[in-house]
């Protein structure tokens, strides 16, 4: 019997990626917003090839910026989000091969933050 060896643990990019889809996926079944496949509770804002995406469940919310573009973008905390929003994901963190973060860690509404090129940023009220 052969064994598939991807060899992840030897190979910085590889392990990145792995750790990085792992993390994706734990928020999916994790979070209060993400674990409940609710599309009547979706909003999305696009502008070329930037996305806002907004989702939320019962007191629960998350914002994501997407940005598919080659500079950076910058995205304006809607008005409607009255506690603040911590920082659950950056793809531009330095464990997943990325720039670093410079984004911050908390943001309140009317906050504007820059989403860099080919990145995305996910924000969440406390859970």
């Amino acid at each position: 019997m052969s064994k598939l060896s991807w060899n992840i643990e030897a190979e910085t990019e590889k392990k990145a990626m792995f750790g990085f889809y792992k993390k994706l996926i734990e928020l999916r079944k994790t979070h209060p917003v993400l674990k409940v496949a609710n599309k009547d509770n979706l909003r999305i804002k696009e502008r070329g090839s930037f996305f806002i995406l907004e989702r939320w469940q019962e007191n629960h919310r998350i914002i994501a910026g997407i940005n598919f573009n080659n500079q950076a973008e910058n995205m304006i905390i809607p008005h409607d989000y009255h506690s603040a929003l911590n920082k659950i994901f950056d793809s531009n963190d330095e464990q997943w091969n990325g720039t670093g973060e410079i984004s911050p860690d908390i943001v309140t509404s009317n906050d504007e933050i820059q989403i860099q090129e080919r990145s995305f940023l996910i924000y969440s009220t406390s859970i």
